[in-house]
């Protein structure tokens, strides 16, 4: 299960000389997502996202990381239709942050650049709201600017937690078998969840620790949103019966 950079194609710095012309569909559709099956999920996600995710726990490059699983198959997201349109409650802010990003770069010191995906669908020339107006960022653009800072500070803190619970040992692997009511079954593994085992064993210390940081709220809704693995089982179910009847159409 990988969330690093999920959809981007081609990201270039956003720029006055590159894209002074350019104009964003925000919103026209998410097809861009379709195919992206886990997304990258903030700590301060966790409420809303918990209502309608399963929120599970991808290890990449030695490094924890929240994710809120889209669907059970490889390359699909059952919360987007044919259409485009996306159907769950709530847009992780993974997605909603599209096609903008926050590029690291080291010289002459740490800093943060904004970037775009060039290659995405909506961007184009004719129709939408501008990236530049009159010389300078639109106040689309500056709030989008704005969007990618909060982004990025909520990224650090859910880091800060991801780091804690890898100390204290709370991970394990998950692998689930899903039984599908017809055709074959699903075989979910590569994530990790809260041990309940592990955290029964917490000394007094460390739950009251876990408290004071507001962490002990973030494990329960992650617990909670587990149950959401129902609804990914009968969205594909429901999604294969509408597949047959238009097979036979």
């Amino acid at each position: 299960m990988n969330t690093n950079n999920a959809f981007y194609q081609h990201i270039v710095p956003l720029s006055m000389e590159d894209h002074a012309e350019y104009k964003i569909l925000e919103n026209a559709n998410y097809n861009f997502a379709v195919d992206t099956s886990a997304v990258y999920l903030t700590s301060t996600e966790f409420s809303q996202a918990s209502k309608v995710f399963p929120i599970v726990f991808v290890e990449q490059d030695d490094q924890i990381q929240p994710a809120a699983v889209l669907g059970l198959e490889k390359h699909h997201n059952v919360f987007v239709t044919d259409r485009g349109s996306w159907t769950a409650k709530y847009i992780p802010a993974y997605i909603r942050r599209y096609p903008f990003i926050l590029a690291e770069v080291s010289e002459p010191e740490k800093d943060w650049i904004v970037c775009i995906d060039d290659q995405s669908s909506v961007l184009n020339k004719e129709q939408g709201v501008d990236l530049f107006h009159s010389g300078s960022v639109s106040e689309y653009t500056k709030n989008k600017i704005n969007f990618l800072k909060s982004f990025q500070q909520a990224s650090e803190d859910t880091n800060t937690f991801c780091e804690y619970i890898k100390e204290l040992n709370l991970l394990e692997p998950m692998n689930a078998q899903v039984k599908m009511n017809k055709g074959d079954d699903l075989s979910v593994t590569g994530f990790m969840v809260i041990s309940k085992a592990q955290l029964q064993k917490l000394t007094e210390k460390q739950l009251k620790e876990l408290i004071t940081r507001d962490y002990m709220m973030l494990l329960y809704e992650h617990l909670s949103s587990l149950t959401n693995f129902s609804v990914l089982v009968d969205k594909i179910a429901a999604q294969r019966i509408i597949e047959g009847q238009s097979s036979y159409e």
